[in-house]
């Protein structure tokens, strides 16, 4: 599975670097690309390794880490090694929400070096953008990570042909945001594109719901573009909303927050989606009707325990079909929850307001180049900040 997650993702990668150069052919864009770095003056900053590290916020760091484990690891195993109600998984859940409240009050109001600067929160427009980059993360990695599942564990495709099968969520995400990167970058409005972004994801999700035993190959394959476009949209948009709406003293930091709860959310969509796949493949064996054809000693295993017994059946028998069935409703639970979460991302970004994109650039970076060296004109026809 991390193989298949791995090598889609390196996919989308190789593609940022070499599709907008053959749909938009200029002369020396690969060129461009590589040169990039080299071009830039890089002014090295004054102090020691040792006096860098003094600077991390080491005690947030470490409660904020142990507050999430604690609390991730009992959504994790929360009806499956212990039940839901019971101490283990109530207490820890307790403790990672208390820890995370202590880490808040520790970040605002206990020390000079936060690991997490709260300031930046103060803007409500950068807030719900980082919310939707933290929802962002959850969405694509429950998608990346469990739609292979889906073709293995219901469609009983290999591994190999899984990836296959993954690619139609995939291809329409690199052509999506360099369409939405230029239309943003020739109107200066990018509120539209993160409105669309999460309808489309919205919709996606919500069509993904269709998916059953019994899904056509044309079927599938177009019921994954809504949520790939919707992603590449989201992919620049996001982006954008955020570095217009930060000063540009407030710009490392802001980014690596948005970074870093994108990053939180792939924990997140992967842990929520493991729980939700086994909790629901288990309640489906369970049922009276399902449970008369399933063998008693297979109603307790685990998902992925299930997948490998899966592969030694004959796909129409029963019981096959039966597991199959389950699996399906336990990804359309899974389908479900990430459209609720989409949809709760574009009702809160109508409230954004759209601010002015056109920012004089403050860094003690810069260009080597004379052509490019130190612009800080500002460019015509941008929109000024309005809601």
């Amino acid at each position: 599975m991390d193989i298949l997650m791995s090598s889609q993702l390196s996919r989308e990668s190789v593609l940022i670097l070499t599709l907008p150069g053959s749909i938009f052919p200029s002369p020396g864009y690969l060129g461009s690309v590589y040169r990039v770095f080299p071009c830039m003056k890089i002014n090295p900053r004054d102090g020691t390794l040792a006096n860098e590290l003094r600077k991390i916020g080491w005690p947030g760091l470490v409660l904020f880490s142990a507050s999430v484990i604690a609390f991730l690891v009992p959504v994790t195993w929360g009806g499956i090694q212990f039940p839901w109600g019971s101490w283990h998984t109530i207490f820890s859940i307790v403790v990672g929400l208390a820890g995370i409240v202590a880490f808040g009050l520790y970040e605002g109001y206990m020390t000079s070096r936060p690991f997490l600067p709260l300031y930046i929160f103060r803007n409500y427009t950068t807030s719900i953008i980082y919310v939707g980059s933290f929802i962002n993360g959850v969405l694509l990695y429950a998608q990346v990570y469990y739609m292979p599942e889906y073709f293995q564990s219901v469609k009983l495709y290999s591994p190999l042909i899984a990836g296959v099968a993954a690619l139609p969520g995939s291809l329409t995400v690199i052509p999506s945001a360099v369409l939405t990167g230029i239309v943003v970058g020739k109107t200066g409005h990018y509120r539209w594109a993160t409105w669309t972004g999460w309808a489309l994801a919205t919709l996606g999700f919500g069509v993904m719901c269709l998916l059953d035993v019994h899904t056509s190959i044309p079927a599938w394959i177009s019921i994954r573009i809504p949520a790939g476009i919707g992603k590449g949209i989201l992919l620049p948009a996001l982006n954008i909303a955020l570095q217009a709406s930060v000063p540009q003293t407030d710009m490392v930091m802001a980014t690596r927050m948005f970074q870093f709860l994108r990053d939180f959310g792939h924990t997140v969509g992967v842990s929520i989606g493991s729980s939700i796949l086994d909790n629901v493949v288990r309640t489906q064996l369970h049922k009276p009707d399902v449970a008369s054809v399933v063998p008693a000693n297979l109603t307790d295993l685990s998902a992925v325990k299930l997948i490998i017994v899966l592969k030694d059946m004959p796909a129409e028998s029963d019981v096959a079909l039966a597991l199959r069935s389950a699996f399906a409703q336990s990804f359309v639970a899974i389908w479900a929850t990430m459209k609720g979460l989409s949809g709760l991302a574009l009702l809160i970004h109508f409230f954004t307001k759209e601010c002015d994109m056109n920012q004089k650039l403050t860094t003690d970076q810069s260009w080597t180049q004379g052509d490019v060296a130190d612009e800080t004109e500002e460019t015509p026809a941008r929109s000024e900040s309005k809601k």
